[in-house]
């Protein structure tokens, strides 16, 4: 495995608040997150933007508040292609990542980053001051450090935790274009919920805090889907095409999302392993990008693992801010994720 200094310097971890260190794990085993509606249609049949039939009318007019916050903005000069469906990013972020050492210990660095991503699975992040590249590609899960003249392959146990860093990387890719297209989700259910879903962390409520949506979660209007456009850190094997159940927190004013939690739905039952919380601030943090309306700011929480009942740790594993220079609209191919190509 890659030494912990260097594991935390290369951990890309979702968007953006100063983390804490987290309390440990209570030694209780996690508890079964409750059932969910069935679904019962795979990928295949489902069409972007088409609502189920059997959706409520107050869960249809939510999505489409939701729809029109989020709608694409004209770009002058762009034509139909400012129309076309994102499907890749070229990132410059600030962000502070928490990793745990192997004396299980918590460290955070602060990072300044190239974070780029080619759907469905490409991915790689350069750190600016090292050129220090880790990637996700065509070619397998590699390391590349041009100071030493390294390209390592992250294969076997040893680099394990390296390629589940990799699929959290990927994880906030896919994540963060799910939430800034929902017109263009396939959607298998969708439904209205009474309040927050149980498991967000909780807050001391005698400080002001503007770094977090979390305390304002029962302000919120939430409605949840069942899609395949979404990921987690590391979804169980299955038989079935790999399904997601989103848990959106809506601004009730501006009708953006501020928190989203996302499971792997396995047959109607949410997995708690691989479960993702996105923070997304505020309103105000939302920012035109290339045509889409995006989060500057939001932080990334893992679950806490095992806990009964369920909850999602109480600091973000990583806090990013959305440098200017960004874009939606690079010119990406497979090769820009070989270990060859070193940019």
């Amino acid at each position: 495995m890659i030494q912990p200094v260097l594991a935390a310097v290369l951990l890309l971890q979702g968007p953006l608040l100063w983390c804490a260190v987290q309390d440990p794990a209570p030694a209780t085993p996690p508890a079964t997150p409750p059932a969910v509606p069935t679904v019962t249609r795979g990928p295949q049949e489902l069409l972007p933007g088409a609502l189920p039939q059997d959706a409520s009318p107050a869960a249809r007019e939510c999505w489409s508040k939701l729809v029109a916050a989020l709608k694409p903005v004209p770009v002058e000069g762009a034509g139909a292609s400012g129309e076309a469906a994102i499907d890749a990013f070229d990132l410059w972020i600030d962000t502070r990542v928490t990793s745990e050492s192997e004396q299980g210990g918590k460290q955070t660095n602060d990072l300044k980053m190239r974070y780029r991503y080619l759907g469905p699975g490409f991915v790689r992040t350069t750190m600016l001051d090292s050129r220090v590249d880790r990637l996700r590609g065509p070619d397998g899960d590699w390391l590349l450090d041009p100071a030493k003249g390294d390209a390592i392959e992250l294969r076997g146990q040893d680099f394990a935790q390296d390629r589940r860093e990799l699929g959290q990387t990927l994880s906030i890719a896919r994540n963060y274009l799910a939430l800034a297209e929902p017109a263009r989700l396939r959607i298998a259910t969708l439904e209205m919920l009474s309040g927050p879903p149980a498991g967000l962390p909780s807050l001391p409520k005698d400080k002001v805090r503007k770094d977090t949506a979390l305390p304002r979660a029962a302000e919120l209007t939430w409605i949840a889907l069942t899609s395949p456009d979404f990921q987690v850190v590391e979804a169980r094997k299955s038989k079935q095409a790999l399904m997601y159940r989103v848990q959106l927190g809506l601004d009730p004013k501006t009708h953006l999302p501020l928190l989203a939690t996302i499971w792997q739905d396995e047959a109607g039952t949410m997995v708690a392993e691989g479960a993702v919380l996105v923070d997304l601030i505020e309103s105000k943090h939302f920012r035109p990008l290339d045509g889409r309306t995006v989060p500057g700011w939001f932080n990334v929480y893992d679950a806490r693992l095992p806990s009964s009942p369920f909850v999602f740790q109480d600091a973000p594993r990583a806090s990013v801010f959305v440098k200017p220079g960004s874009t939606l609209r690079p010119k990406l191919t497979a090769d820009d994720f070989r270990p060859q190509r070193a940019r």
